[in-house]
């Protein structure tokens, strides 16, 4: 299961597409219903990896650890969207998560890599976004 997860891990990354770039979060396991599964070594043993692996995308579409991106306040995909183009290049958007990382399953799956960090996230407020 160690050989399984390291393989499938270092393959995440490369599902990142320039206009989805979210899409490697669709490779990450789901939460499991119970440890009694027949899939929990292979889905926590990939849980582990992931915490280290450049597999989030900032803003600008560049993968990096899920540890040193903030969420948006808002988790609305078109409003998200919106304000990135809004602000363009104005802001210092290696800070936050792209917004594709917002669609469908995955904001749980982010979340629950972020569950997986021993250090508390310090998230921006409302304010601190729009600024």
């Amino acid at each position: 299961m160690r050989a399984a997860a390291a393989l499938i891990v270092d393959t995440i990354p490369k599902l990142a597409l320039p206009d989805d770039p979210g899409r490697t979060l669709d490779a990450f396991p789901r939460r499991l219903e119970s440890k009694d599964e027949p899939a929990a070594p292979l889905v926590e043993e990939m849980w582990g990896r992931l915490v280290g692996v450049p597999a989030v995308p900032d803003e600008t579409g560049m993968l990096r650890s899920a540890k040193d991106l903030s969420l948006h306040p808002i988790d609305d995909f078109d409003l998200v969207s919106r304000w990135l183009e809004l602000v363009g290049q104005k802001k210092d958007l290696a800070r936050f998560i792209h917004p594709s990382c917002l669609k469908r399953q995955r904001l749980s799956r982010l979340n629950e890599l972020r569950s997986r960090f021993e250090d508390d996230f310090a998230e921006p407020d409302l304010c601190d976004w729009l600024e």
